[in-house]
């Protein structure tokens, strides 16, 4: 941003998108939005924000993977957090941590500290099933792991300093590890990550997400060299179809769904979804459910890829 449109911003004359006040489509659309809960309404608040036109020329534009098909990333996240990225522009780690510190950021670091020891463990040829038992206090799990920074993540941990817990964590764990820490659970707030799935959606319908004022789930095109993956010899949960970046910016998005219908026709039945296309291979036709659940397990997460991750490696972000 210009010195000259900041000055402009800080006068309330331009808004955070960089547009003038009162001309900005984005800020347009968010105060309708908020302006209505009915879900229809919104949705086609947010469709004459990200077209259709726009979404197929990011497609043209996006990596491809092995069979040649646009490689699309999606995320669900609550209809508040999709608000905060509309309104910021971008959404990263830290974006999550006031939700987050209402669940149990001790039981968090703990857990990190937990799988942090169980691969160097084994990386060692020693192998320990019982230390999530074992272990279970903050103090011995800092000891443990990170005996010479252990009171560094204390005091840190006790000012409620996440942003310098998620520092400290990336910098003393191997890269290699960062995908393991993350691991889905608690652990998740102290790496550098938000995790998308990548080729398709993983979640039967938008009302299931279990939100309380709604959920939204949007479609991304990411360059490659913001993207990590984890290795392929790495353990993961193959339905989760997990990959990570650490940061989702506005001009990312192609699509957002925030109703069930819109979830089902443009994500799941379109003939141009990954999912629809592994459905018409089967010999009967599957609800939309049961399309997902088989897409999200009986398919390589490998196959939708981007083949030019090879050139940017799997720990690519820095």
């Amino acid at each position: 941003m210009s010195e000259h449109n900041l000055r402009d911003m800080q006068r309330g004359e331009i808004c955070p998108h960089n547009n003038p006040k009162g001309a900005c489509a984005f800020c347009r659309a968010l105060e309708a939005l908020r302006g209505t809960t009915d879900k229809e309404e919104q949705q086609m608040v947010v469709d004459a924000l990200f077209t259709e036109e726009r979404r197929m020329e990011k497609w043209d534009r996006a990596p491809r993977d092995a069979s040649d098909r646009p490689v699309r990333y999606y995320r669900s996240m609550p209809v508040e957090r999709f608000f905060q990225l509309l309104e910021s522009g971008k959404q990263s780690r830290q974006d999550y941590d006031e939700a987050e510190q209402k669940q149990d950021p001790e039981r968090a670091i703990i857990d990190v500290c937990v799988r942090y020891l169980e691969h160097m463990n084994q990386a060692e040829g020693r192998f320990d099933d019982d230390l999530y038992d074992r272990v279970t206090l903050l103090d011995e799990a800092l000891q443990l792991a990170f005996p010479e920074h252990a009171q560094h993540l204390r005091t840190a941990f006790h000012e409620k300093q996440f942003d310098v817990i998620r520092e400290l964590f990336e910098q003393y764990i191997p890269k290699r590890l960062h995908h393991v820490i993350y691991g889905g659970g608690l652990g998740r707030q102290f790496t550098p990550f938000i995790a998308l799935s990548v080729g398709g959606t993983i979640q039967p319908s938008i009302q299931d997400m279990g939100r309380r004022n709604g959920g939204v789930y949007i479609e991304a095109v990411i360059p490659t060299n913001r993207m990590s993956f984890r290795d392929s010899g790495e353990e993961f949960c193959e339905g989760e179809k997990e990959v990570f970046t650490k940061e989702i910016r506005l001009e990312d998005v192609t699509s957002v769904v925030i109703n069930d219908v819109a979830y089902r026709e443009r994500f799941v039945e379109s003939s141009t979804s990954n999912i629809s296309l592994f459905a018409k291979t089967l010999e009967r036709h599957l609800r939309v459910y049961e399309a997902v659940e088989r897409w999200r397990w009986d398919t390589r997460t490998e196959d939708y890829l981007p083949v030019d991750r090879i050139n940017v490696g799997s720990n690519n972000l820095s």
